[in-house]
């Protein structure tokens, strides 16, 4: 089903004579999209807000379409969101958000909603909360190398029960151009991987040194991963903390714990630039912090680049739901605990100084900006 837009865009004019000069490529990088959810507000956003090549912004709305977009994603050019009451449905546009169309996975799973959407190089990557062991279980992940024109069943490599049967519970999922990293806590040792080119052949790491290992964020390089951790994905009686493995995710042990997270997830973890990146906000001061970790085994405390803001600009701020590194700076949003107030901290020069976006300059709405991805 497609659904065309009613409202005008203003759209980026080419050059009339069809040649950028260098001269004007001189600081442009690839457009951000800032995907908007206002979920707890009862309301539809059906916005995103996209940052251009030379910083700009500009709001893409539309009428139909996702209303509350929870996760996005944009591979080759094409916008994939995922919202919030849709099971077994993803949402598509090929032309910069001006018409949808309304997907149906491969499976027949509507019992649960699809809840991550990855772009990994030119794939694009979706799963439940679930994923199938296997032959057994209900819910397959799914992969497209074609930007959703075709979609293709996969499941895990290892086992979630004993018997060898049923379906693996994601507690997080990250994944580059080459692999895809899955943890969960069904397994003894937390986490698999596999090369996106065959995700019918997992590699089970056989070690969890960490003793803190319920994942709510993890983050891969290819060849290391970082990952925050509590007791449980859903329970922190202490302090998260923060794991790396350089050995893709094997042998994951301690780096450090977050200074200021409290008791809760209010960060992710990001790979990107070379390095691994943590957000965090300190909920008591109301600062929003970025962490370069290095390799990731820099721990959180010691590391000498990070850098702060106030949030205090939102009312009673509560967590940094999205983090992306890119050509054209570090990037990650902040929300209100009521899920209506947002804007977004970065910085373009290695986090030196943090700057707000200023969401509110085009996006006067309630909501929250729940993913951040970038053209490619």
């Amino acid at each position: 089903m497609t659904i065309p837009v009613t409202n005008c865009l203003l759209l980026e004019q080419p050059y009339s004579d069809g040649v950028i000069l260098p001269a004007l490529l001189s600081g442009a990088s690839n457009p951000v999209y800032f995907f908007l959810s206002d979920e707890s507000g009862s309301t539809q956003a059906r916005s995103i807000v996209k940052r251009d090549m030379f910083g700009g912004l500009r709001l893409l709305t539309w009428n139909g379409g996702p209303g509350n977009i929870w996760k996005g994603a944009v591979v080759n050019g094409v916008i994939f969101a995922l919202e919030n009451n849709n099971q077994d449905d993803i949402w598509i546009s090929r032309d910069d958000a001006q018409t949808w169309e309304l997907v149906d996975a491969p499976g027949s799973n509507e019992s649960e909603n699809i809840s991550n959407v990855l772009g990994c190089g030119s794939a694009v990557v979706i799963t439940h909360p679930t994923i199938a062991y296997n032959g057994s279980g209900t819910r397959p992940g799914y992969i497209s190398y074609d930007s959703g024109v075709t979609w293709q069943e996969f499941r895990v490599g290892a086992s979630p029960a004993a018997t060898g049967t049923g379906d693996y519970a994601l507690s997080a999922i990250d994944c580059t151009a080459e692999k895809v990293f899955v943890a969960s806590s069904a397994v003894a040792n937390r986490f698999q991987w596999a090369s996106i080119s065959n995700l019918s052949s997992w590699t089970v790491a056989t070690s969890h040194p960490a003793s803190q290992n319920g994942y709510s964020s993890i983050a891969t390089s290819g060849t290391s991963t970082i990952g925050l951790a509590c007791t449980t994905p859903g329970y922190c009686p202490y302090n998260p903390d923060v794991n790396y493995s350089l050995n893709n995710a094997e042998g994951m042990a301690l780096s450090g714990t977050m200074p200021h997270m409290g008791l809760d997830f209010t960060g992710v973890a990001e790979y990107g630039a070379g390095a691994f990146f943590v957000s965090e906000l300190d909920q008591t001061n109301d600062i929003c912090r970025i962490y370069n970790l290095g390799d990731g085994s820099t721990s959180p405390s010691s590391s000498s680049i990070v850098a702060s803001l106030s949030c205090g600009d939102i009312t009673n701020p509560q967590r940094m739901p999205a983090l992306l590194v890119t050509d054209a700076g570090i990037f990650s949003s902040y929300a209100s605990f009521s899920g209506t107030e947002t804007d977004v901290v970065y910085s373009t020069d290695g986090l030196s100084n943090l700057t707000r976006l200023n969401i509110g300059s085009v996006y006067s709405g309630d909501g929250i900006v729940t993913s951040i991805d970038d053209m490619r």
